[in-house]
């Protein structure tokens, strides 16, 4: 067996399938695993962590943790970016777990400068993007129930008016609804509620509050932290577009 050896992960939710090549190109092994770094570390552990040149995996929801987790051993983990790497395995005749993960083992041997890698960011950071883009979908929940709302009451000679909080909202539209039932002798609470209910929802509880350690610090005490707004309690109107723009441009603080 040649001492210097890539394995390639072609990683699922579930199960990942692992390929271990040589130097030579040849495959030294060959397995589906528990998605689990403690499973990989039992397969390579009898092979010496100190052989193994590099760990390659594409970029995903899954692969990222386990990409952690592996650099935690202190093995030499590469990762690929998803859409480089998966135009490389298209290539593949027969496109199976087992093949992409031979082809990851190959690009990790001799293609890595041509598949671009990404940096695993840390947890922190993650999360904070994370936390973003959850906070962008609810604000277009927000914007689509209020369209619906707006659109209904037109429909039946009603107008919505623009509001900035939740609770300025559900007092436009009980007030309209008011107004339609007792001049335009129609009742559309059944209809309206609903969609009210679910559009106001994810903006009830206030803002949610994380914080982030700066970088650099060390021991069990932070010197200081940065306190980021996610800001699922505020009503996102149009005033609040330039924040959100600056955050996705800059959502993990220095």
């Amino acid at each position: 067996m040649s001492k210097r050896l890539w394995v390639g992960l072609d990683v699922g939710a579930d199960t990942m399938s692992v390929c271990v090549v040589n130097d030579q190109g040849a495959q030294v092994r060959e397995e589906v695993l528990p998605t689990s770094a403690a499973t990989l570390d039992g397969l390579l552990r009898p092979m010496r962590r100190g052989n193994i040149v590099a760990i390659g995996m594409e970029a995903g929801g899954t692969s990222i943790h386990l990409a952690r987790s592996l650099t935690r051993m202190k093995y030499p983990v590469v990762v690929f970016e998803c859409r480089q790497i998966s135009a490389y395995l298209s290539m593949r005749g027969n496109k199976t777990d087992r093949n992409d993960a031979r082809c990851i083992a190959e690009v990790t041997r001799t293609g890595r400068g041509v598949v671009s890698e990404i940096v695993v960011k840390s947890t922190e950071c993650q999360r904070i993007r994370s936390m973003l883009t959850l906070r962008q979908q609810f604000i277009r929940m927000r914007v689509a129930g209020e369209g619906g709302i707006g659109s209904l009451f037109r429909l039946h000679g009603g107008k919505l008016k623009r509001s900035y909080s939740a609770a300025a909202l559900r007092r436009e539209v009980r007030d309209e609804v008011t107004r339609l039932r007792k001049h335009e002798k129609i009742d559309l609470r059944d209809d309206v509620e609903p969609m009210l209910a679910l559009t106001v929802a994810p903006f009830g509880n206030g803002a949610a509050i994380i914080s982030v350690p700066r970088e650099g610090t060390a021991g069990p005490k932070v010197a200081g932290t940065i306190r980021t707004s996610i800001l699922f309690g505020s009503w996102t109107g149009p005033a609040d577009r330039e924040s959100d723009a600056r955050k996705r441009r800059n959502p993990c603080p220095p």
